[in-house]
């Protein structure tokens, strides 16, 4: 894989045998037994073995004549990028020499490093792509109703993939959307509470959500790029308080929901690689409340209402120091997402970013509560199905 990214890219099947008298010629297709799915392991061994992981799509088929077996195809394109394999006591570059998959000498390893220094145009493609999306993507009703406060407060999270191949938009596609989003945020507007509208451009798609009686709002837009895109409202009522605030707890909620639909979406275009996460949070005047405040996990389940109260405790430990004069201010965060791996393996990323944005906004965090906090609501959403 690495060795594809290095050199000219290339195709790889798995589950196919090679013919012991011609070197490197494929013999027989027979698959690989495998209960599950074949892409999952697949990816999760590439982004585990070589960093940064490249860009690639797989493709996967059952084996015609025996259904438990399963065959991959691996797209993998030419990168601009160095990418090290980490196996323990294996070489850490490896380049194409013809059929076969060698260690780059010194000469070889010059050339990858001045093509990489002298290849600057994805990374700007990519911070154009984040500036447009960032600006376009509003609390336009939002906007209209609260016109003379000022901008409303509002949190956003935006994914921008490298190297995504054209995503052809369709109706399908749109359906495919709004249906990842209407499962995974189901508890932000109940079906009957909220109004839901759609827009289109012929580059990207936008689903809107917004409820009348507070005025909350929350859009979705992607792109033909495979852009994903979430902003709402950040401002939230708590139990037996009168004024407002902005959650802790629904930030880092929101961001995890998102990674989880971002990533069934990529993995539905055999898509697997890395993507930059941007978070951006506009509290106006809203002090920070550490829990989270809406209602995600049923309090019906006694394990589920645990686990609500042991990741309210690591969000309460996690802030270390508060700022009571940072109202107003907005924070920002970025890090990087491979979608190859299991959603529960971004937990460090994930507590960076929430990190960053917490000192942004003149907050201390410890690291390893915030870490521990996104551990419980992995393990709780999982137990939950």
């Amino acid at each position: 894989m690495a060795a594809f990214a290095h050199t000219f890219g290339g195709l790889l099947i798995v589950g196919v045998t090679e013919n012991t008298e011609t070197q490197g010629q494929p013999d027989a297709i027979v698959g690989v037994d495998m209960a599950g799915e074949l892409k999952t392991r697949i990816a999760s061994s590439i982004a585990t073995n070589i960093s940064p992981p490249p860009t690639y799509q797989i493709g996967e088929c059952t084996v015609p004549h025996d259904p438990h077996r399963r065959v991959a195809v691996i797209r993998v394109p030419q990168s601009d990028r160095l990418h090290y394999c980490t196996r323990k006591g294996g070489l850490p570059i490896y380049v194409r020499n013809e059929d076969q998959t060698i260690p780059a000498d010194a000469a070889r390893l010059r050339s990858l490093i001045e093509r990489t220094a002298a290849a600057p145009q994805a990374d700007l493609e990519i911070a154009s792509r984040m500036t447009s999306l960032t600006n376009s993507v509003v609390l336009r009703r939002t906007a209209e109703l609260e016109r003379e406060s000022g901008i409303p407060t509002s949190r956003q999270i935006v994914l921008i993939p490298r190297g995504h191949p054209h995503i052809g938009l369709d109706s399908a596609v749109e359906q495919q959307f709004r249906g990842l989003i209407n499962r995974t945020f189901s508890f932000r507007h109940p079906e009957t509470e909220a109004e839901r509208e759609e827009q289109r451009w012929v580059d990207w798609y936008e689903w809107r959500w917004f409820r009348p009686t507070d005025r909350h709002e929350s859009v979705w837009r992607i792109t033909c790029h495979g852009d994903l895109v979430y902003r709402t409202q950040a401002r939230v009522r708590v139990a037996n308080k009168t004024n407002f605030f902005w959650s802790l707890g629904d930030t880092l909620v929101d961001i995890l929901l998102m990674l989880t639909v971002v990533r069934s979406f990529w993995k539905s275009w055999g898509f697997f690689g890395e993507a930059q996460l941007i978070v951006n949070l506009h509290v106006n005047d809203l002090p920070l409340y550490p829990d989270l405040a809406t209602e995600v996990w049923t309090q019906s389940n006694v394990d589920l209402f645990q686990a609500r109260q042991d990741f309210n405790a690591s969000l309460r430990d996690s802030i270390v120091s508060l700022n009571p004069s940072s109202s107003g201010m907005s924070g920002g965060a970025v890090g990087t997402i491979n979608s190859g791996l299991p959603v529960d393996a971004a937990a460090d990323t994930v507590a960076n970013i929430m990190n960053q944005l917490l000192r942004c906004l003149q907050h201390g965090a410890d690291l390893s509560s915030l870490r521990r906090a996104v551990e419980i609501f992995f393990r709780a959403s999982a137990g939950a199905g």
